[in-house]
């Protein structure tokens, strides 16, 4: 497990990394965007397209990232109103049903990226779509993973006296 725990340690500071140098590009190509269009009267065709992409890569590998620090959205009105055993059986349930649900979503969305890949389409400097979209499988592939993550490892720190 310790291993396991390495490994997501380390995609942890390539995700970290990455999001820096996205948010550092999309900075720079809003600002160059907003210069040119009041200045020039001109912009970039590809401008819009690229932030818009750019803002999907950095909100589902931040929500990656919110999911290994645990803090993502979560609703546990329950978790309060019952014991300490019971609250911690009922969380390490929730981090198993949404791992399972986040495997279905990373199954859907490996469809829809390989559906975009067949139809060909180009998005920016003859990259195609499919390529500026593969992160939505990855995201949520990760995503059920630190869950299955924090699940074993919540439950292992509940079990030890």
């Amino acid at each position: 497990m310790r291993w396991l725990k390495k490994i997501d340690d380390n995609i942890e500071r390539v995700e970290s990394g990455f999001i820096v140098l996205l948010l550092a590009g999309m900075i720079v190509l809003s600002f160059t965007q907003i210069v040119l269009r009041n200045f020039f009267h001109s912009g970039l065709n590809w401008g819009d397209i690229l932030l818009r992409h750019g803002a999907l890569w950095v909100g589902l590998l931040g929500a990656s990232l919110a999911t290994k620090k645990s803090k993502h959205l979560s609703i546990e009105f329950a978790a309060h109103l019952l014991p300490s055993v019971w609250a911690a059986r009922l969380s390490t349930l929730i981090k198993i049903i949404s791992s399972a649900v986040c495997v279905a979503l990373t199954y859907y969305a490996l469809e829809f990226v390989s559906y975009e890949k067949e139809g060909g389409a180009i998005l920016a400097f003859g990259i195609p779509v499919w390529a500026f979209q593969v992160v939505i499988p990855y995201s949520f592939a990760m995503i059920s993973f630190r869950f299955i993550l924090s699940a074993s490892a919540f439950s292992k720190l509940k079990e030890s006296p």
